[in-house]
């Protein structure tokens, strides 16, 4: 996955929201390398006001894209529209005291990697799983069973190779260069099957998707997500699901990113808890 970036208005981006894409005005759209941006902000638009910065996947893009300036300094060129599902997150651009700078978290941003799983990365997984369940699920999970999750660890780690050693099962992590795997998301082929699971049983799944608390609301779960439901596409799926605990906020996030509710609840055990469980489908992806 490789990451660009675009500068525009709001104007441009509310007219884009309301159209359904953003559209090339000429021959192409400009994008711009992080290490690029500062350099254009500052030399174009410094009597502009009201810009954001497009974060976009370039994976993503239906239009071509070609390198093309300067030899030793190449810009990517967007020959087309620009798809809303492959711009990844949205951020206010501004001026402090007459200079660009970057958007708050800017660097996490830029540097978090979207890669395939390899069987290596199973110990770093599983610490990310049981980490963001501490941080996600007080109040929902009791301490006790947050405070017992590391003694499974060695568990988790059989459990995540095996489950990509599988050929119907897809694995993708969120990277960072300083913090190594910061989410993770694992699927494939539905585990429910059987009388009464008849709405999944051509679904694909995601079966567990994390990620850590310091790295949400910068667009790095969406990344996460949209490369999920395209590996789920690869395996042959059109359709997709997961389950999420009822008193779960990542329910909202699911159902901005395209899932609906299925009323379809299930009662889970969690240590010593039965929680409440309902699952968001995908019906196109």
């Amino acid at each position: 996955m490789k990451t660009i970036f675009h500068i525009t208005t709001k104007e441009s981006w509310n007219l884009a929201l309301s159209s359904g894409s953003y559209k090339s005005e000429g021959g192409f759209i400009h994008c711009s390398l992080p290490h690029q941006i500062l350099g254009i902000a500052n030399f174009l638009f410094k009597q502009a006001n009201d810009l954001l910065l497009l974060n976009i996947d370039q994976e993503l893009l239906e239009s071509e894209v070609k390198y093309e300036g300067d030899d030793e300094d190449k810009f990517p060129h967007v020959y087309g529209n620009i798809e809303l599902d492959a711009v990844v997150s949205v951020h206010d651009f501004f001026q402090v005291n007459g200079v660009f700078v970057f958007p708050e978290n800017f660097e996490l941003i830029a540097q978090t990697l979207i890669r395939p799983a390899v069987m290596s990365d199973a110990a770093e997984i599983t610490n990310v799983n049981l980490n963001a369940w501490k941080e996600s699920y007080v109040g929902i999970i009791s301490d006790k069973t947050l405070r017992d999750r590391h003694l499974y660890f060695a568990r988790g780690v059989r459990g995540k190779k095996q489950s990509m050693k599988d050929k119907n099962n897809f694995g993708i992590v969120a990277e960072t260069h300083l913090h190594g795997i910061v989410g993770i998301s694992l699927g494939g082929k539905s585990r429910d099957i059987g009388p009464g699971n008849e709405l999944y049983e051509h679904l694909g799944e995601i079966c567990a998707f994390y990620l850590l608390e310091k790295y949400k609301g910068l667009g790095i779960g969406k990344k996460l997500l949209i490369h999920s439901l395209s590996a789920l596409k690869k395996l042959g799926f059109n359709s997709a699901y997961c389950w999420v605990l009822c008193k779960n906020p990542t329910l909202q996030f699911y159902e901005h990113n395209g899932a609906k509710k299925t009323n379809h609840i299930k009662t889970c055990k969690i240590g010593e808890q039965e929680l409440l469980e309902e699952s968001m489908v995908w019906s196109q992806i």
